[in-house]
């Protein structure tokens, strides 16, 4: 039977460690993934998840991936404001647009915000276990595997 999940502790390491093999064919929506194609199409955003992998002994998850992104989008507002005052970095960050580096990290490899602060190029992924890994399956622009039916 294929179980859907939404999201939290069906994307996490520790319900593939407790689970071990059970776990494959478990599908879930992520909002963010390891190997969604922009991170495996470059290299050094895939070398983050294998550094985080040998690191902490486990995958990288959704929560550490956007965490990457999010502090490398900063990282980038800051420099572009030349300064670390809030303000100057605010209006950098409201015109930024990020389409490579670390900030790319973020499906589909693109960051860019609206007026209201969105991320407008960011969309949720569907992950499918599948060899103990979440491994992205939906949509298609960065899928990376297809659904398995259990």
């Amino acid at each position: 039977m294929l179980v859907i999940g939404g999201g939290a502790g069906f994307i996490w390491p520790p319900i593939g460690q407790s689970l071990g093999a059970k776990v494959d064919g478990l599908t879930s929506v992520a909002s963010w993934n390891l190997d969604s194609k922009n991170v495996k199409d470059d290299p050094k955003l895939e070398g983050v998840t294998e550094r985080y992998l040998k690191s902490f002994g486990t995958f990288m998850p959704e929560q550490a991936g956007e965490a990457y992104a999010g502090i490398s989008v900063l990282a980038a507002a800051i420099e572009a404001a030349g300064s670390d005052d809030p303000a100057k970095v605010r209006d950098a960050l409201a015109k930024i647009r990020v389409t490579a580096g670390s900030g790319a990290m973020m499906q589909p490899g693109e960051v860019e915000f609206d007026a209201n602060g969105a991320n407008t190029r960011v969309f949720p992924v569907m992950i499918q276990w599948q060899g103990g890994v979440p491994r992205t399956v939906f949509p298609e622009g960065v899928a990376t595997a297809t659904v398995v039916k259990p």
